[in-house]
C-alpha cells in the first residue's frame, strides 16, 4: 500500500498534467493515457514509499513495447520523486527503470507491475523502488570512493560507545568497517544489522559515511574480541585490523594524558612495544589511573588516531572491556 505522501504526490502530478493539456478540464484525447510514477530509494526493507525511504530525484522511468528495448515514453523524477508520462498512446507496455540510471550501483527492488495495457483515458499510478547494491565488508573497504552499498554483519558496539558516532560492523569475511551515523540509530553490541553507507577514504583507512542501519535481529551472538599482541595494536597490524574489536594482555600503563571533557589517552606498554588507548569518561572510565598500573587485559575498537597519522587508537566500549591489576605495595 502506498503511503499518503506518495498518493498525494501522484495525484498532484496528474493534476499538473491536466493543467498542461490543450483542453485542461476535458478528457484525454482519443487513444491516449497517462502514467504517474512515485520513484523512491528503498531503505527500510518495507514495501512502499515511507519510513526512511527517500524520493529518487532524477530517476528515469521508461515504457517499452514488449520485446523491445527502445523506449516509447520516458521521463525523469522531479524533486517530489514523481515521474509523469503524459499522452501515452494506448497499448501494451513493459515498465522499467532506465538501465543506464541503475548502472552497476543500483538495483530495482519494487514495482507495482512490470507490464500494463493502457486504454483510452486511462490514468495509471504506480510506485517504483530502487536501492544500492549489496556487498561484503571487504568490498566496502575496496570500492571506489563515493560508492553507496549495503553491508550485512554483526554490530561490535552501539553508536554511543564510539568517539565519532559510529558503529563497527564485522562481516562474515572477518573484515570490519566503521560506519559513521549522522543521527540516532538502532544497533547494539551483538545485533545482526544491515547497514548502508557511502565509501570514504581518509589516508590509508576506509569507512562508510552518511550511514543508515536496519536492525535484522537483536543479540544474534556474543561478540568475541580478536586476540592480538601489543605490537599489533598501534598500527592495526599494518591496517588490516582497522575497525576490528581486539584484546591485548599482559602489559602496563606507561603514561596518561587527560583530554578535557573526553577522558584520557593512556599509553600501554609491553617491553619495547606500545599503543594508545582512549578511555572515555562517557564509557565509564572516570576513575584515577597512574603509570605502573598492570594491564591484565584490555579490549577495544581500533580507529585511526586523529592526532597521529598512521597510528590507531584502541577505544574500549565500556568499563567491562578493561581489567587492570593492583600496583605493587609502595608503588
Amino acid at each position: 500500500m502506498k503511503s499518503p505522501v506518495a498518493v498525494l504526490a501522484l495525484v498532484g502530478a496528474l493534476a499538473l498534467a491536466g493543467c498542461d493539456r490543450d483542453a485542461p478540464f476535458g478528457p484525454l484525447p482519443p487513444g491516449e493515457a497517462s502514467v504517474a510514477v512515485q520513484a523512491f530509494y528503498e531503505y527500510d526493507r518495507q514495501a512502499g514509499f515511507g519510513g526512511v525511504d527517500q524520493r529518487a530525484l532524477g530517476l528515469r522511468f521508461q515504457l517499452t513495447l514488449p520485446g523491445s528495448n527502445t523506449p516509447v515514453a520516458e521521463g525523469a523524477a522531479n524533486e517530489m520523486g514523481v515521474v509523469l508520462l503524459d499522452r501515452v498512446p494506448v497499448g501494451t507496455y513493459d515498465l522499467r527503470v532506465d538501465p543506464a540510471f541503475l548502472g552497476d550501483s543500483l538495483v530495482m527492488t519494487e514495482i507495482d507491475t512490470a507490464r500494463v495495457t493502457l486504454v483510452p483515458d486511462d490514468v495509471l499510478t504506480l510506485s517504483v523502488g530502487v536501492t544500492p547494491v549489496s556487498g561484503t565488508v571487504a568490498q566496502a573497504r575496496s570500492l571506489p570512493e563515493g560508492r553507496r552499498l549495503w553491508v550485512d554483519g554483526i554490530a561490535l558496539n552501539g553508536r554511543g560507545a564510539s568517539f565519532d558516532q559510529s558503529i563497527h560492523v564485522l562481516g562474515s569475511d572477518s573484515s570490519a568497517v566503521r560506519v559513521n551515523l549522522p543521527t540516532a540509530s538502532p544497533g547494539s553490541e551483538g545485533d545482526s544489522v544491515r547497514v548502508l553507507g557511502r565509501t570514504v577514504s581518509n589516508g590509508a583507512t576506509r569507512y562508510l559515511a552518511d550511514g543508515l542501519v536496519v536492525l535484522v535481529s537483536e543479540a544474534l551472538r556474543p561478540v568475541v574480541a580478536h586476540e592480538v599482541e601489543v605490537a599489533e595494536v598501534g598500527d592495526a597490524s599494518g591496517g588490516s585490523l582497522d575497525a576490528r574489536l581486539v584484546v591485548a594482555r599482559d602489559a602496563v600503563v606507561a603514561d596518561t594524558l587527560t583530554v578535557p571533557f573526553v577522558g584520557r589517552r593512556v599509553t600501554i606498554q609491553s617491553g619495547d612495544d606500545e599503543f594508545v588507548a582512549l578511555l572515555r569518561n562517557q564509557n565509564g572510565f572516570d576513575g584515577p589511573l597512574v603509570p605502573g598500573t598492570p594491564v591484565v587485559a584490555i579490549a577495544g575498537l581500533l580507529v585511526p588516531d586523529p592526532d597521529t597519522p598512521g597510528r590507531w587508537l584502541m577505544v574500549p566500549r565500556s568499563r567491562n572491556d578493561a581489567l587492570f591489576g593492583q600496583l605493587p605495595s609502595g608503588g
